[in-house]
């Protein structure tokens, strides 16, 4: 039995996923599986899967007729893994050699309390590159079930994690139509610890059609997520709770449904009525979404943080 399963979601893409698949086959930790789940993919993409798995006898293949989305190729994967930690790979992205050599030294030196190990990566777009976390990031690891309420800034291919975790907190919520990564992971601090690697263990590329650019598709998502952990967000207090009203609030305003945003910023307010940038960008909704914008980058440094 492998100690790793590696899972691999992709759909039509023929020109990355055999990079992606030699970044894997590269590591310098050799104990795994790669489980490569096939969501429909129509291009040649199957093909250039045969041609390593002639080569390599690690490589499980999973073809699906209908095309479901990342969420649900990756519950597919963890359904068939058989390793006691699972890594996921988007099939775009590229490991650093040595990512499953350090994320399992760090789990071994951990108490049993922790679940998962996450990294930095460098984000890659055109001829640009940018090491996430920025430099103004904070460190995050332990108990941070808290602090992922704020926001997601764990990356879903930066993680290896315990299989052991979906058994308590589930799986990716399929139902979500954007952020199934963070709600994971609010899921699953909530029975475990987290550590943190402060060093880019992959290169993620971006390519101009990833998902989280439909704005309307991440609000709702936003609203689901809060809906469904709102007792969560309540127990951690009332600063938690305003500052995701006011998320919401503020994403509204962005997109052109500034009437829509005004309503929760004026729940923020109501909730912790002592942060000024509340009252500030509640009245600046008033004059509307197209507005709302143009103040908002004059005032960039009112929204720090946000």
């Amino acid at each position: 039995m492998p100690t790793v399963s590696v899972v691999i979601p992709t759909f039509n893409r023929e020109h990355y996923i055999g990079r992606a698949l030699e970044s894997v086959l590269n590591q310098t930790y050799t104990d795994y599986e790669i489980i490569i789940v096939d969501d429909g993919s129509t291009d040649r993409t199957e093909e250039i899967i045969r041609r390593y798995q002639e080569t390599s006898g690690n490589i499980r293949y999973i073809h699906t007729t209908e095309n479901k989305g990342a969420p649900a190729a990756r519950n597919t994967g963890i359904r068939e893994a058989r390793g006691t930690y699972i890594a996921f790979q988007d099939s775009d992205d590229v490991w650093m050699p040595e990512k499953l050599e350090k994320q399992l030294k760090v789990l071994a030196e951990s108490s049993s309390a922790v679940g998962l190990v996450y990294a930095g990566f460098w984000f890659v777009k055109g001829d640009t590159r940018e090491y996430i976390p920025r430099p103004s990031y904070k460190k995050k690891e332990g108990n941070i079930a808290n602090e992922l309420l704020k926001g997601s800034f764990i990356g879903t291919p930066t993680i290896l994690i315990k299989k052991e975790c979906f058994d308590k907190a589930g799986l990716f919520d399929e139902s979500l139509p954007q952020l199934q990564d963070w709600e994971l992971m609010i899921r699953v601090s909530g029975h475990y610890q987290y550590r943190f690697i402060d060093e880019p263990l992959l290169c993620a590329h971006y390519h101009g059609d990833n998902i989280s650019d439909d704005q309307v598709s991440n609000i709702r998502a936003r609203e689901m997520i809060f809906a469904k952990h709102y007792n969560k967000y309540k127990d951690a207090g009332r600063r938690v709770l305003a500052r995701e009203y006011f998320s919401l609030g503020n994403l509204y305003c962005k997109n052109a449904m500034a009437y829509r945003g005004r309503k929760y910023f004026f729940r923020a307010i109501r909730t912790y009525p002592f942060n000024p940038l509340y009252y500030v960008l509640a009245w600046i909704s008033i004059t509307g979404s197209k507005t709302y914008t143009i103040l908002l980058r004059m005032k960039n440094t009112l929204v720090k943080g946000i």
